[in-house]
């Protein structure tokens, strides 16, 4: 059985939180419920924009990207999951029944390190990867028809299911999640010699048996999304145990939550300085079934969030996708998925106003960062970490998160600044989208870094990761959208 950490809960009480606080929202509000997909309408892109993203062919794009999105799925379409063994090499070898489902975190494309072009690897979370891929394919759903939306809601379905089998169900952390691969479900690796996860070329790593609580957060917005989709019970079900957990042992106290715990005993629970459940799920999941206790702990943490000083010195040694992860949490307040606080007497529109204004904080500090080629040029600094050691440069991932920032505060301010400011990003994935021999089997795919040479080769190479595509479906389905509205 699963260890928790009870501290959470005794704290609340210790503060005087009570079990159902009372709040200045009318339960009638949250019985609203709006799918995560949808939020209020957006105002016309202005014609010259529309014009330029029009000749950019969004939706060529991002056909492309789904449909490697949907090859690389593991265990669906490819029906195998390579995994390195340190004595015997590459193994090929059936999926993994636990595993089926899953969407790949990153790989190798080239150089020493890549064999078959296909290196799959497990040390940036699949369960979140995944959460975000279904999120993702699920906003593009509306682009498809026919054999094409069966195959992506193919997809969807064993992605959320997927993430429904490693939901903790015993126990004091009953509702989370095991997060490889800090943690690994019971028998994983039945039937394979192999005891840890493959990390990087001569790195294998023995899980430590920790639940990240972030991983999980961005694995459920997609999780919740998905079940409203198809229609699904048992999605919906893990994503309100889910929600459960997190009140109970996550959120100790108002707008604050541990980020790790551990999975075999009690207490070991550590946080960061400052984070939040991604993409304000909390809310979401409040509105979904119409809880008003999580509604209030989620604008505690609106009000912490907003107050939460930009330091950079913290970004260098983070990454440019900070400013994104930490905005996100804002977002279901800012375009009314979620209704505002009362507190000031104003329906929502203090909290509304004031996210806006952190959220453009964020947005301009990332837009910073772009290169003339529209790429977010960031090296990522964090001393002896993986992309440290490898040397990358650029983030197309953030460069995705940069244009739907961008979109954001397009359609809740209607200032063009904001839908001029995209293009270049959105260019830049459109041109960098993988294609022809230099892709070995990847085309469609968004690239994460500028390639690198492998100095034991002479050859170029890249480290593969799925956000960048992941983010790039999101950007192109959002910007996509707008030019169809400014057509008809």
């Amino acid at each position: 059985k699963c260890g928790g950490f009870r501290a959470g809960c005794q704290q609340q009480k210790a503060e005087g939180r009570s079990q159902k606080p009372e709040i200045g929202i009318p339960d009638s509000r949250l019985t609203a419920h709006r799918s995560p997909l949808t939020s209020h309408p957006s105002p016309p892109l202005p014609a010259n924009v529309a014009g330029e993203l029009r000749a950019l062919d969004l939706t060529a794009c991002l056909h492309q990207a789904c449909d490697f999105l949907l090859r690389w799925q593991i265990g669906v379409e490819t029906h195998a999951d390579d995994y390195w063994d340190p004595k015997r090499g590459w193994i090929k070898r059936p999926c993994a029944a636990w595993m089926c489902g899953a969407f790949p975190g990153d790989w190798f494309l080239g150089g020493a390190h890549d064999e078959q072009g296909r290196v799959w690897r497990m040390g940036s979370g699949p369960i979140w990867h995944t959460g975000q891929a279904i999120w993702a394919l699920a906003m593009a759903r509306a682009r498809f028809n026919g054999a094409a939306r069966e195959r992506l809601d193919r997809a969807l379905a064993e992605g959320g299911h997927y993430l429904t089998r490693l939901q903790i169900l015993e126990g004091p952390n009953r509702g989370a999640f095991w997060t490889p691969p800090h943690s690994l479900p019971p028998g994983w690796n039945a039937g394979t010699e192999a005891t840890g996860v493959y990390m990087m070329p001569g790195e294998w790593v023995e899980p430590k048996q920790k639940l990240c609580t972030s991983d999980m957060s961005e694995a459920v917005g997609g999780l919740l999304t998905a079940g409203d989709l198809l229609k699904d019970p048992a999605m919906i079900e893990t994503c309100r145990r889910w929600g459960e957990w997190l009140a109970r042992e996550v959120n100790f106290k108002p707008g604050y939550y541990y980020h790790w715990f551990s999975a075999n005993q009690p207490g070991g629970s550590e946080m960061k300085r400052f984070w939040q459940p991604d993409d304000g799920v909390q809310g979401l999941l409040a509105v979904k079934f119409n809880n008003a206790d999580w509604l209030q702990r989620y604008h505690d943490g609106v009000k912490r969030c907003i107050e939460w000083p930009i330091d950079l010195k913290e970004y260098p040694a983070q990454q440019a996708r900070s400013f994104y992860w930490n905005s996100s949490f804002l977002w279901p307040v800012i375009d009314g998925r979620v209704p505002g606080d009362r507190g000031q007497g104003h329906p929502g529109k203090g909290d509304r106003d004031r996210a806006l204004k952190k959220l453009e904080e964020y947005t301009r500090w990332l837009l910073g960062l772009v290169e003339p080629d529209g790429m977010v040029g960031f090296k990522y600094q964090d001393k002896g970490g993986l992309e440290d050691r490898l040397g990358t440069s650029g983030d197309g991932a953030a460069t995705a998160m940069g244009a739907r920032m961008c979109y954001q505060l397009w359609r809740n301010t209607g200032d063009p600044r904001w839908c001029e400011a995209a293009v270049p990003l959105l260019r830049w994935i459109v041109k960098a989208q993988m294609r022809g021999p230099e892709a070995n089997g990847h085309d469609g795919a968004i690239p994460f870094c500028r390639w690198m040479l492998d100095a034991k080769t002479g050859k170029r190479f890249q480290f593969m990761r799925s956000i960048s595509t992941i983010f790039a479906i999101m950007a192109l389905s959002e910007w996509r959208g707008l030019v169809e509205e400014r057509k008809s």
